[in-house]
């Protein structure tokens, strides 16, 4: 793969190699194995980008979140595919226990913005996203 590169970005690369004690090629690499890595495909082309904490969708739009909503989303990214149980959720947002109801309203605002599916629910169980 050839990959073209203005003299700021060879320098950054330049830069970090030498930082890292490796070749520029290994840090282009590194660098975009990182970016890709951060990607999570969920379902209905959407996505989201574990390194800035974004969700987009199909056309490539920032689905805004609010901050519990990206806590809460992260987390379950964090842990893709399994559930995270309701004490954990809460210890992780809200450092204690909270209303059902305010973790409901959590998950019906993402749902809304995105589609229903991208969050599974087990009753007292816990939440999941599945990719």
């Amino acid at each position: 793969m050839n990959i073209e590169l203005d003299d700021n970005k060879l320098k950054f690369f330049d830069e970090l190699s030498k930082l890292n004690n490796t070749t520029i090629e290994e840090s282009i690499s590194k660098f975009i194995g990182d970016k890709l890595n951060s990607i999570v495909h969920l379902e209905n082309g959407f996505y989201y980008d574990k390194s800035s904490k974004r969700l987009f969708n199909s056309d490539k739009q920032i689905i805004k979140l609010t901050n519990y909503e990206e806590e809460f989303f992260d987390l379950l990214i964090a842990n893709l595919n399994q559930f995270v149980s309701l004490n954990e959720i809460y210890n992780h947002i809200w450092g204690e226990e909270v209303s059902i109801f305010t973790l409901r309203n959590i998950v019906k605002k993402i749902r809304t913005k995105s589609y229903y599916e991208i969050i599974v629910n087990k009753s007292k169980i816990g939440y999941k996203i599945v990719s």
